[in-house]
């Protein structure tokens, strides 16, 4: 009898394991097949500097052939991004989290995603006007190094007022300085808070209570179009990462 009772026990382990194992394999597939799409989709609209969620790693079993693998990752200079994005045959791939990709980069303008370094900020901005959209801004504290990349921005008609920081929004090209470290902000019948900050968490952009800026130190970006209010763009400015613009969220993805 205790023979038996041992056996069904072992038996009743081994299919909750073939169980789990099948839905993770099967929820893993579904992920992969709807990200491909996401990509194709992008690569579809000309995007070629793709901003992209990673796969949900949450209930990987030791059954998953991912189970300590890499997905790509939020550094575009990775070798495994190059190798995907060499495999795509496209510029480059970074992540961001599943909660911002469609909120910001699903359906951000292709021209100003393939903008990917700090050399191409004068295009970006030239390219940001052509267009008819505005920025808000923000940042953390900036120290001396900064200093090429806000003049970049002021010869392109920001202006900002609080010493060591960036803040402040273009409506229609015209400039607005804001001298306090948050702002409300109502426009085209939506709320607007931005705020500066020494912690990168909280020097933020946030359009009806969702927050647009990516939680990373440096000057904070978000392009928008005020006729339709959407997004067209989020990045910081960091002269201290690997290509200068960012549109990684480096937190949520490694946290």
């Amino acid at each position: 009898i205790v023979k038996r009772v041992g056996i069904a026990l072992l038996s009743c382990f081994a299919m909750i394991q073939i169980f789990q194992g099948t839905l993770d394999l099967g929820y893993t597939a579904y992920q992969t097949l709807k990200r491909n799409r996401e990509i194709r989709a992008q690569m579809d609209r000309g995007v070629q500097a793709l901003v992209m969620y990673g796969l949900d790693q949450e209930f990987l079993t030791r059954f998953n052939p991912y189970t300590g693998l890499f997905d790509f990752t939020p550094y575009p200079l990775h070798w495994l991004n190059e190798a995907y994005a060499k495999g795509k045959g496209i510029q480059s791939i970074v992540s961001t989290s599943q909660e911002r990709y469609p909120r910001i980069y699903q359906h951000a303008d292709p021209q100003l995603l393939n903008l990917t370094s700090l050399q191409e900020l004068d295009q970006y901005l030239d390219l940001v006007e052509s267009k008819g959209y505005d920025l808000l801004v923000t940042s953390t504290g900036l120290d001396e190094t900064y200093k090429p990349i806000i003049s970049t921005l002021v010869e392109h008609g920001l202006s900002f007022a609080k010493s060591g920081y960036c803040f402040g929004y273009t409506k229609n090209h015209v400039a607005t300085m804001i001298e306090n470290g948050s702002e409300d902000l109502h426009i085209e019948n939506h709320y607007v808070y931005m705020a500066t900050s020494t912690s990168q968490e909280n020097a933020d952009i946030l359009i009806d209570n969702q927050e647009y800026t990516n939680d990373l130190p440096g000057i904070s970006i978000v392009v928008i179009d005020f006729d339709t209010m959407t997004v067209q763009d989020s990045l910081t400015l960091n002269p201290y990462d690997e290509l200068g613009i960012v549109r990684s969220c480096y937190a949520e993805i490694e946290g």
